[in-house]
């Protein structure tokens, strides 16, 4: 069995010399590839938002400080590039707002810093060219050179300013000198903060001007902040990076395409030439220019580049690249389908990668306990046709060095490091890393299944693996039951167990030198199923659904009820009691996903059918909303507000008309709320105090006659009406 020291030693007792910024040692995680909604392994987790909820303590212990988000705002595009409505974070292919949330208080507990990819430079309208809502914009906010100010464009024209920077082909390039622009990106930034994301990774930021991007900064005070500034020529990045700085404002980041491309030109181009990544006696790229280490992200590939010539493809030439970036100065990051693996499509290419987690977390033990930051200083020994080999100190005034390693293209074998002490930490595909302490990798931990709803009355069973970088031992798994943190002391894991009823299950792991995985969990939701209630209100001009169809899948409990075929239209039925209302009942179900349709073999979003509507648990409202990028929102029948993320006061009966002598309702920002019952003549006929803030009521109304009657709710945070129906 081999010696291990736990990394904590390594890194007390580390010294960064240089400035005091936190995020000097971080590793930065890019959490997604292009087309990640589609990869199964998020899908069946119930998204990527549930996918890194359950993860988030074991990357934090394996090394990862900041995890960079896609997109987090409503979209044209999957991804989340051509964002419609700043504000709206549940329609897009993620998860729910509340989904977002809980992975974003998760990450923060654990002492992850997420960064929310922040798309500002343009917008996409939300049925058209230029109808911006939530924010609701005009076309002043719109560059004046933008496309769609071209003559062939039918609609309003961009009266805003010229644009500041490079124009943006595929959505509106908006005029950031325009003080609603201004205004409405800190509003962003500052509900993003809100919802707890610590720092920005600036998309497309040629499009407008740097002294902008500096104002944003200062206004929002992250944590850290990168931009997109795709050029290979250093001096311009240089120059954007400082065009950052405003008032104070900490001064932005930026990728280093630089170092990206010359890293591709020796290892996927054949080139095979080290002597590119010695600029001087200095490392290449902007990680190597005096003063912009810490602004330096670098990294093997991202969501764009990796289906381009340039991109690295196969486990020797990935690897060999993350061993440069991840034991050089910079701010490395790491990019999701190396690390988990998978197949991704762009444009029409296709890249299938394999797990190279084991290795990477390799590598970022070595640079944790070995203290590389952004500013440790390289010593290049050799850099040459087929070789490269180098000394890195924590610190520049360190006597020294505390990482050597080689890239031996040629396997010759022959460099090892001068002087006494080191140890051989790695050595796998064409790289050798030593370093003068001995390294620990913390166990990775898993907890299946996923989180899931079941319907009551059955059990999930719990199984829980963990595993070590030493093949040789086997980590002690801890966990609990009750929601709390697992520790040392809690029940340890022998063999899968049985839930039958709302569990949280979260567990640790421990090496045998006391070594923790950080601690992981999953959520087991049982619920009574009942029959759910959807009604619709379809367009009537253009689009015009006379008979709207409604087309679902993946209802729970699984096989209740089969998923919708798109070639068999569904009707949904004329609610007689809610003229211009249709309805469908799912019986005995727990949670369905459903889109609204016309019935056409086309599947056009705002003119065919509506944006998927997914996890619906409860009887719905909805009508349609040719002002939104989904086409659809939920509604509240009597008041016809929004209803799923209001933080007005809402009531809602759950089954309307009542056929059983009994009102199922459910309200929500109810506190210190009364319900009145009254006639169509405004008598008072009955009241009751609710629940709680937020809960599922019922309302005895067998003692009235049919008709129709006035239900109200008066609270603290509001009031709201809605007619309720005797039959």
């Amino acid at each position: 069995m081999k010696y291990k020291i736990l990394l904590i030693l390594a890194f007390l007792f580390s010294n960064v010399s240089v400035n005091a910024q936190a995020y000097l040692d971080d590793i930065m995680f890019q959490s997604f590839g292009w087309d990640e909604q589609n990869q199964s392994k998020i899908s069946s987790e119930g998204g990527l938002y549930e996918y890194y909820n359950a993860r988030a303590g074991n990357l934090k212990a394996l090394g990862i400080d900041m995890i960079w988000l896609p997109p987090p705002s409503a979209s044209t595009g999957g991804v989340g590039y051509f964002p419609t409505e700043w504000f709206n974070f549940s329609n897009t292919s993620w998860g729910s707002e509340a989904q977002m949330k809980k992975m974003l208080a998760t990450m923060n507990a654990k002492g992850i810093y997420p960064i929310a990819d922040v798309v500002v430079n343009h917008r996409s309208g939300s049925t058209g060219w230029v109808d911006f809502t939530n924010p609701t914009w005009g076309c002043e906010t719109i560059c004046n050179n933008d496309d769609a100010a071209s003559a062939s464009y039918v609609g309003c024209r961009p009266s805003g300013a010229a644009d500041t920077g490079e124009g943006f082909a595929g959505s509106r390039d908006l005029d950031h000198t325009s003080s609603i622009v201004q205004n409405g990106v800190k509003d962003y930034l500052t509900k993003l903060k809100t919802l707890g994301f610590k720092g920005w990774r600036f998309d497309f930021a040629k499009g407008f001007a740097p002294t902008y991007f500096g104002q944003y900064i200062q206004a929002s005070q992250p944590y850290y902040s990168v931009g997109e500034y795709w050029d290979t020529n250093i001096s311009l990045i240089k120059n954007w990076i400082d065009g950052t700085y405003a008032s104070n404002a900490n001064i932005s980041g930026a990728f280093d395409f630089p170092l990206y491309y010359t890293l591709s030109g020796v290892l996927v181009s054949g080139g095979n030439n080290f002597n590119v990544l010695n600029s001087s006696g200095n490392m290449a790229g902007l990680a190597g220019q005096y003063g912009y280490a810490e602004k330096a992200v670098t990294f093997v590939d991202n969501h764009d580049s990796f289906v381009h010539t340039s991109s690295f493809q196969g486990g020797t030439n990935i690897m060999n690249a993350y061993s440069y970036i991840l034991t050089h100065p910079g701010i490395p990051c790491v990019f999701a389908p190396h690390y988990y693996g998978g197949t991704y499509t762009k444009d029409g290419i296709t890249k299938t990668y394999g797990n190279y987690s084991a290795y990477i977390n390799k590598l970022m033990a070595i640079r944790k306990a070995a203290g590389i930051n952004a500013y440790s200083s390289v010593t290049i020994d050799k850099a040459q046709a087929g070789l490269y080999a180098a000394y890195i100190r924590t610190n520049s005034t360190d006597a020294e060095p505390s990482l050597a390693i080689r890239i031996d293209l040629n396997s010759d074998n022959t460099w090892t490091p001068a002087g006494s002490g080191w140890i051989q930490a790695e050595s796998r595909y064409k790289y050798t890393v030593w370093t003068k302490v001995a390294v620990n990798v913390p166990p990775v931990i898993n907890i299946s299944p996923s989180s899931t709803l079941k319907a009551a009355g059955t059990n999930v069973a719990v199984s829980i693996t963990a595993t070590d970088d030493d093949s040789g031992t086997t980590p002690t798994i801890r966990y609990t039951t009750d929601g709390t943190e697992p520790t040392a002391t809690s029940t340890q894991y022998t063999a899968s167990f049985n839930v039958s009823s709302n569990t949280v299950v979260k567990a640790v792991a421990f090496d045998n030198l006391g070594l923790s995985s950080g601690s992981v969990e999953r959520t087991y939701t049982f619920a009574t199923p009942k029959n759910i209630v959807i009604r619709f209100k379809p367009p009537t001009t253009t689009p015009n659904w006379p008979i709207p169809k409604i087309h679902y899948w993946g209802i729970l409990p699984t096989g209740t009820i089969a998923d919708a075929v798109w070639g068999t239209p569904v009707d949904m039925t004329a609610d007689s009691a809610n003229p211009g209302w249709f309805m469908y009942t799912f019986p005995n179900i727990i949670q369905v996903n459903f889109l609204f349709r016309d019935g056409s073999a086309t599947g056009t979003l705002g003119s065919t059918k509506t944006a998927d509507i997914v996890n619906v648990t409860d009887s719905s409202w909805y009508e349609w909303d040719a002002t939104s990028s989904t086409f659809v929102k939920q509604v509240n029948l009597g008041t016809s507000e929004v209803g799923a993320n209001s933080k007005a006061t809402s009531l809602v009966i759950m089954q309307n008309p009542v056929l059983n002598g009994l009102a199922q309702i459910k309200y929500k920002n109810a506190k210190g709320g009364t319900l009145y019952l009254y006639d169509v003549s405004g008598k008072l006929l009955t009241s009751q105090k609710v629940k709680a803030s937020e809960a599922e009521d019922t309302i005895p109304v067998s003692n009235l006659q049919k008709g129709v009657y006035i239900l109200m709710l008066k609270s603290d945070q509001g009031n709201a009406t809605t007619k309720l129906i005797v039959k």
